[in-house]
């Protein structure tokens, strides 16, 4: 209880401890100008010089583009005069597009006198009669996307402004390639009337190659300008802390400090008081006790989301408020659409589900001994290190638990022990986790997957008794003493050379008995019992046992059979006058 009270101060003196910092870091100072912002300086001094220069030459063109519309207006009126209608309409479209770059060169001459300012802002504003339903519904979520959309402003101007540069410079090479072209057809023998109309061509392709290089120097200009202000990695680290704790930042972290603080508070008291019961060993809660629990913590969880957005609103932030009301909603939307899983997470939590306490159930494989459910399942097996699992709800959600009696095993070996795989492979265990079982097998250390191991259905020979069986035949000339005289000699025999054996003292009890008369050999059974402390030397004492029976045999001159295979050989031909041919051949 004391070290909960110590752990509990010591949060809120760290949470206070940062309120307090926040006064410091909120007055610290910009810094003084350096070097670099003095080289920015002279560059900026430099722009607006070739700016000055650029708006002289954008007022000459325009002087140059009224005094040839009204030459044009004049041709225009004497060819209407003539009624040579070919020539009007060719006057009336060079008209139109000196009246288009008339109109280009007076844009340009503001954009660049303003430095390349984005004037769309001060367009119309859109009718508020025109918003939907749908508009008023997210009219809420209208801070929120504004945030995003002015936080997005600059990159994407930049890379519109650089697409629009890489396009003018593509026009401008066709328009040379054109004029060179032009230049080219020029020094062929022409007749007076071809050259004037490439001379009217050449001249409106050369207005356009200086309309294209004004729009050029005014894209320029405007990606200089949001490139000037783009700052240092350290000016926008230092920038981005200051508003972080000043504006929005303070907001969040004040609204968090109050979430953490109530759930602190809330959920933390109750997992003291349950840490509590725990020590004190207080019987397992029952139904009553954990519908009031589950009932406390859904209140303790809403009242710190209302504590949350309380914190939000007051501040006035809409953005934050807006975000938080995003995510809220799509929390709601979800536990709608899981509702079916949460009233099964509720039933295990209330102990009447398909999952209860006390009781047993197979995870991945590994039997496991339920020992308490709450927001954290926590399964026990006593038999392995560390045997000790958490689990969410939704993963022990689609177990099944049953009741276990208390002799039932947990794990069928331990550390020390020696099991017989089900490839008959002698192994002895050495580490056994919820993960891994470590085997000694030949000296070498072998690791399973705890499934796997149990998969392969270990025999634990260390635990009570084992068995050696080995089946043993002799000739079936000795047909007569089979009987009556020979299960006794082989038991002999076969205790005399294990009382020799390393597993002399572990030795229980030696049967040997008749087996059956099989096709070549009168076979014996003979079955030894030993303590599982001679374990390891499982497969030795079966030879030790073949070894006695072979001795025997030698003593008493009794023959070993070899099994043997009859086979028929029949010919198509001879089949219908002869016998068929027999054959021995040893297996």
């Amino acid at each position: 209880m004391n070290q909960n009270l110590v752990r509990y101060t010591t949060v809120l003196t760290l949470w206070l401890a940062l309120l307090l910092c926040l006064p410091t870091l909120l007055l610290a100072q910009t810094p003084t100008p350096s070097t670099a912002e003095a080289a920015r300086a002279m560059d900026r001094e430099a722009r607006l010089q070739e700016t000055r220069v650029q708006l002289q030459e954008l007022k000459q063109s325009l002087t140059e583009n009224r005094a040839r519309i009204e030459s044009l207006r004049q041709e225009l009126q004497h060819a209407a005069a003539a009624d040579d209608d070919e020539q009007r309409e060719i006057f009336a479209q060079q008209l139109e597009q000196l009246e288009a770059q008339r109109r280009n060169l007076r844009a340009s001459f503001e954009n660049i006198a303003l430095g390349g300012v984005d004037l769309g802002i001060f367009g119309d504003l859109p009718d508020q009669d025109d918003f939907n339903w749908q508009d008023e519904l997210l009219s809420i979520m209208r801070p929120l996307f504004s945030e995003m959309r002015q936080l997005t402003e600059r990159p994407r101007a930049i890379e519109r402004l650089r697409r629009d540069r890489a396009l003018l410079n593509q026009q401008i090479n066709v328009v040379n390639t054109a004029l060179n072209n032009l230049a080219a057809v020029r020094t062929v023998d022409l007749d007076e009337a071809a050259l004037n109309r490439l001379n009217d061509l050449e001249q409106q392709w050369q207005e356009r190659q200086r309309d294209l290089m004004r729009q050029q120097g005014i894209v320029q200009l405007q990606l200089d300008n949001l490139l000037e202000r783009e700052e240092t990695v350290y000016d926008q680290a230092n920038r981005a802390v200051r508003e972080f704790f000043v504006g929005r930042g303070l907001t969040l972290l004040l609204a968090v400090a109050a979430l953490g603080l109530t759930v602190l508070i809330l959920h933390g008291g109750l997992n003291v008081l349950l840490r509590y019961r725990e020590r004190k060993s207080i019987p397992r809660r029952g139904f009553k006790t954990r519908v009031l629990l589950l009932t406390y913590r859904l209140f303790a969880t809403l009242l710190a989301i209302l504590v949350f957005m309380m914190v939000l609103y007051a501040a006035g932030d809409l953005v934050l408020f807006a975000l938080a009301l995003v995510v809220l909603i799509a929390l709601l939307l979800s536990f709608r659409t899981y509702l079916p899983r949460y009233m099964a997470e509720a039933k295990l939590f209330l102990n009447a589900g398909q999952v209860r306490e006390q009781e047993r159930l197979i995870y991945n494989g590994v039997p496991w001994k339920v020992s308490a459910i709450g927001l954290y399942t926590r399964l026990v097996n006593p038999e392995l290190d560390n045997g000790v699992l958490r689990l969410p709800m939704s993963e022990v959600a689609g177990l099944i638990s049953r009741p276990v009696p208390n002799e039932e095993p947990w794990f069928p070996c331990r550390p020390d022990d020696y099991v017989l795989l089900g490839d008959d492979t002698l192994a002895l265990v050495e580490r056994q986790t919820p993960e891994l079982v470590q085997l000694k097998i030949r000296g070498n250390s072998v690791f399973y997957p705890t499934a796997e191991f149990l998969a392969a259905k270990p025999r634990n020979l260390s635990r009570g008794s084992f068995l050696v069986i080995v089946t043993f035949g002799i000739d079936y000339q000795h047909q007569r003493i089979a009987l009556d005289q020979v299960s006794d000699i082989f038991n002999q025999a076969v205790r005399r050379a294990l009382a020799e054996s390393a597993a002399a003292e572990q030795l229980e009890d030696v049967l040997v008995e008749f087996s059956e008369a099989a096709d070549s050999s009168l076979d014996y059974l003979i079955v030894v019992t030993l303590n599982g402390a001679a374990a390891q030397y499982y497969f030795k004492l079966g030879r030790v046992v073949r070894t006695a029976c072979v001795a025997v045999c030698n003593e008493h001159d009794w023959v070993i059979p070899f099994n043997q295979l009859t086979v028929h050989h029949e010919n198509s031909f001879d089949a219908l006058t002869s016998n068929p041919v027999t054959e021995q051949v040893e297996k």
